[in-house]
């Protein structure tokens, strides 16, 4: 369920990212670094753009994260549960090997 979710979002939070990314980038070069941040307790005019940025960067990379993390705990389950992939046919795997030597 969580990879189900998970992995449709992460298309989504990338192009975001990505758009996002090309916002900041004209801010910065429009009112240089410091509108980033905040002065004397007021925003400068980049700060809601640094924020959104950062918000959807940690959904990019959590969801990354938490898709990989459950796939691969899945496929390690599900593997183990399953004969291997050429499970009792090495002698197979060993002439192909020695063939594509020649």
């Amino acid at each position: 369920m969580v990879t189900a979710v998970g992995m449709p979002l992460v298309p989504v939070f990338a192009v975001l990212l990505f758009r996002l990314g090309e916002q900041y980038e004209a801010c910065v070069a429009e009112h240089g670094l410091a509108s980033t941040g905040r002065v004397n307790g007021v925003p400068g005019p980049c700060y809601q753009v640094t924020m959104w940025t950062a918000g959807i960067g940690l959904a990019f990379y959590a969801a990354v994260l938490v898709t990989t993390v459950v796939g691969f705990v899945l496929g390690v389950v599900n593997g183990r549960a399953r004969r291997t992939f050429a499970y009792g046919r090495w002698l197979c795997v060993v002439v192909v090997g020695l063939r594509a030597r020649r």
